[in-house]
């Protein structure tokens, strides 16, 4: 399995690759009348206009997101932009390296592996 590691503020998550298309750096958005609180906004993206999602908003985070990248991911046939603060690195782990609720240990660091599809789901 490969993830990605990024941090949004002070901690670290991950996401597995499998729905990644591409890494962007920090986009303008447009704002959305009566959206989520955690939509930022639409992207244009290569004339395709995808929603920008804040996950420092959609995971409950207190505080506010300082963000530099944009992870473009594919979620249900669409493309979606999400917010993190600094992408660290793409790495290969496995299975095992898993442990109860998602967390990874990796270079000393806990990492979160998020599931994305889940969370948008349940919000």
């Amino acid at each position: 399995m490969q993830i990605i590691v990024f941090t949004l503020g002070d901690k670290y998550y991950a996401l597995d690759t499998h729905n990644v298309k591409e890494i962007s750096v920090n986009m303008d958005s447009s704002y959305i009348p009566k959206a989520p609180n955690w939509v930022e906004g639409l992207l244009n993206l290569r004339g395709n206009v995808i929603p920008l999602i804040n996950l420092f908003k959609l995971l409950d985070l207190d505080g506010r997101l300082c963000y530099n990248n944009v992870i473009i991911v594919e979620f249900n046939q669409d493309d979606m932009g999400l917010m993190v603060s600094d992408v660290i690195k793409v790495v290969d782990i496995s299975e095992e390296d898993i442990q109860d609720s998602s967390i990874i240990l990796l270079d000393g660091k806990i990492i979160n592996l998020l599931d994305i599809e889940r969370l948008i789901s349940e919000k």
